[in-house]
């Protein structure tokens, strides 16, 4: 089936765009599903991640041909609001490929990282489809709080940039931006409840670069 989502969008610009989405509970529910009756037939991803977590699975090869379709047409939206002048569909190919599940727990964290494709340009992507009820105590908030959160470094020191951003993300959160973009996880404590993420890689071959479009994020309609 065809998902029709009332997407609410927000642009986070810290020199790189990144799009946050809200996608529908359905949506997340159904990926839910596929994982846990799944789980035991996953191909382990570990050794291709630098997570600190144990429980890391592929599963583009379980996803419903609709769900890619949905996943495929949030990074088109992402390419027509950041592609610039000439960048049509037509000027570029888009393979989204590998995607995994993150269960993580207590005390695991993602360090510093980036991702990388088969080509030299592409996006990444972290949908939350779980969400501990809590991440537990810090020592520290001097700079906000930071367990759980998706900590992302754009290293931009041009003036009035935003060089770095921390997300608490909530289920049904979807976040897009360029595989050159170092992100992190903090770690969490305090409960025995998993924060389980899906990241999903998109390449492309034949696109120049990425340009800024205008900073108006408005509520939109898309059969997904």
């Amino acid at each position: 089936m065809a998902y029709d989502m009332d997407i609410s969008m927000e642009r986070i610009h810290l020199g790189t765009t990144i799009l946050k989405f809200k996608v529908p509970l359905k949506f997340v529910d159904e990926i839910n599903k596929l994982y846990d009756d799944n789980l035991k037939n996953l191909e382990p991803w570990n050794n291709n991640l630098v997570g600190r977590i144990v429980e890391e699975n592929r599963v583009d090869n379980i996803l419903t041909d609709d769900i890619k379709s949905a996943f495929e047409n949030m990074f088109k939206i992402y390419m027509m609001h950041n592609g610039g002048p000439g960048h049509d569909e037509k000027s570029y190919t888009m393979n989204p490929n590998k995607a995994w599940i993150n269960e993580m727990r207590a005390h695991e964290y993602n360090p510093m990282h980036c991702h990388f494709g088969d080509t030299d340009m592409g996006l990444t992507s972290v949908l939350m489809l779980k969400r501990p009820s809590t991440y537990g105590n810090e020592h520290s908030n001097a700079f906000g709080k930071l367990n759980g959160h998706l900590h992302i470094i754009s290293g931009n020191a041009e003036p009035f940039a935003k060089p770095v951003t921390a997300l608490d993300l909530q289920v049904g959160d979807f976040c897009i931006f360029p595989f050159s973009l170092y992100h992190a996880v903090y770690p969490f404590n305090g409960t025995d409840e998993v924060r389980r993420t899906l990241s999903y890689n998109c390449d492309f071959e034949g696109f120049k670069g990425f340009f800024s479009s205008d900073n108006k994020m408005s509520r939109k309609a898309y059969k997904l």
